[in-house]
């Protein structure tokens, strides 16, 4: 089993990650990555570009974004993932709305996969398609959500000496935050994620590459960005 890295926020998730599209792309070549993804913060700013030059590359991209909604009065952050065309379509669909305070989102889960927290799990049952399950802390799993656990680690850069320009930038947005970021949020190479998730939890690297295995865009031009003005073509 082959490991792909979809938790990547690139330097549109402002102030959370200094990683840009090319130098990604670039480095996971280098690497041996042949499957790679992107998930922003509120945002596809990046997904349109990042789709074009990951195929003229070779590789499989993969495009996700999170952000919060609100159920039962407690905010949940969902992560969408685009299976297909149909999926990418709808990602833009979600992110408009969004964009207009709607939070209605039932009919636009076609071709779309979504992610949870672990501690989030009860939240599941309001979808109607594949939910899976991802916890920063592997002891935080509960048994029964083994079975939808997928290896889901975060890389906010490409090499462990950029962790001091993300600590910079968060400081700034977190006006002189005195938290450190994790110094292992870099990206890996594929046998190192790999070796701990067959060690530690085979399924959630079986999960993985059933998700991506079949994951193709077909994209046109007309696909670029979310609408911010519904009422213009």
């Amino acid at each position: 089993m082959t490991f792909a890295p979809l938790n990547i926020k690139t330097e549109y998730s402002f102030f959370d990650s200094v990683l840009k599209l090319e130098s990604y792309l670039d480095r996971a070549i280098e690497l041996g990555y042949t499957t790679l993804g992107i998930c922003d913060q509120d945002n596809l700013f990046a997904a349109y570009r990042f789709v074009t030059l990951a195929q003229k590359k070779g590789l499989r991209p993969v495009v996700s974004f999170r952000t919060d909604f609100i159920f039962n009065e407690q905010t949940v952050e969902l992560i969408f993932v685009a299976l297909n065309t149909e999926g990418y379509h709808n990602l833009l669909r979600i992110s408009t709305r969004k964009n207009y305070g709607r939070a209605e989102i039932s009919d636009l889960l076609g071709g779309i996969v979504i992610i949870l927290k672990s501690s989030d799990a009860e939240f599941a049952q309001y979808f109607a398609c594949d939910v899976y399950f991802y916890s920063e802390k592997l002891t935080e799993l509960k048994p029964e959500q083994i079975s939808q656990m997928i290896a889901f680690p975060s890389v906010k850069y490409l090499h462990p000496d950029d962790a001091e320009v993300l600590q910079v930038l968060q400081s700034i947005k977190n006006s002189e935050s005195d938290e450190k970021i994790s110094n292992t949020e870099f990206l890996h190479r594929p046998e190192a994620y790999e070796e701990f998730y067959t060690e530690k939890f085979p399924i959630a690297l079986e999960n993985l590459n059933r998700l991506v295995e079949n994951i193709q865009y077909d994209l046109s031009e007309n696909l670029k960005l979310p609408r911010f003005d519904e009422s213009r073509p």
